[in-house]
């Protein structure tokens, strides 16, 4: 009776485990740079980030590279290794970012993929931080690389006025 009841403990945890590694974006390289597995989703941002290619490779030549760069860089160093950089692809104002993680024990790259969505950036949402509707107006324009001048033009205001709201904001 306890084997049983162990049992069905560690198959609920198993399709648990199971579940959550579907719906993360993982793909499982040997050191070799052969693919192991792939979740769904991490085939689904794939296929939509990275053009198909005519050579039928398991992964796309880029992200292959990009691989076998982090690889280099783990193997044939001679001091601590540095963190591993990230790959950002931006398709469409979306962001695709890939994470290299290396299992030295088991000799397994893991790649973690995260798309992100661009982030509403306007004047409005300023105003929800507590700034008034003109001093959003003008550190949106700021944030855009705007000068004073130019944000006085753009708002059709005094420059004297642009100057203001930015001592309020920045006060």
């Amino acid at each position: 009776y306890e084997n049983a009841v162990v049992f069905n403990q560690l198959h609920h945890q198993l399709a648990q485990l199971q579940q959550a590694t579907e719906q993360a974006a993982l793909i499982s390289l040997s050191i070799e740079g052969t693919l192991q597995w792939m979740t769904q989703r991490a085939g689904e941002l794939l296929h939509r980030y990275f053009p198909p290619s005519k050579a039928h490779l398991p992964l796309p030549e880029l992200l292959l590279r990009w691989v076998i760069q982090q690889c280099l860089e783990r193997t044939q160093s001679t001091q601590l290794p540095s963190p591993p950089k990230t790959l950002r692809i931006e398709r469409n104002g979306c962001y695709l970012t890939v994470r290299f993680s290396y299992n030295e024990a088991l000799e397994q790259i893991t790649l973690l993929l995260e798309e992100t969505q661009p982030e509403n950036f306007s004047p409005k949402s300023l105003e929800m931080v507590g700034l008034t509707k003109r001093e959003a107006e003008v550190l949106f324009w700021v944030a855009k690389d705007y000068s004073t001048e130019e944000i006085a033009k753009q708002l059709g205001m005094g420059d004297r006025t642009v100057k203001k709201h930015l001592e309020h904001i920045f006060g």
